[in-house]
């Protein structure tokens, strides 16, 4: 799979993960989906991807999202 086919994939997946959990605003937002994608592939782990996660929703999209949610969400995004 080429890279822009494996990015859609990732792309697609994600939103599709996001939007599934009932625990985020922002699984349409493509400039955090895309930020997400690209930590994963830089290898980052925990606290950046968290960090957006909760940043995201609680600042940008006004909601509330426990450290709980956070860190379950971000070990689906990472399985």
């Amino acid at each position: 799979m080429n890279n822009r086919n494996q990015y859609h994939f990732y792309h697609k997946e994600l939103t599709k993960l996001l939007k599934e959990s009932n625990k985020v605003s922002f699984y349409s937002d493509e400039k955090i989906i895309s930020r997400i994608i690209n930590l994963l592939t830089e290898s980052k782990t925990i606290g950046k991807i968290s960090g957006i996660i909760s940043t995201t929703e609680i600042v940008e999209y006004g909601g509330d999202i426990i450290d709980e949610d956070v860190e379950i969400l971000y070990n689906e995004i990472i399985n």
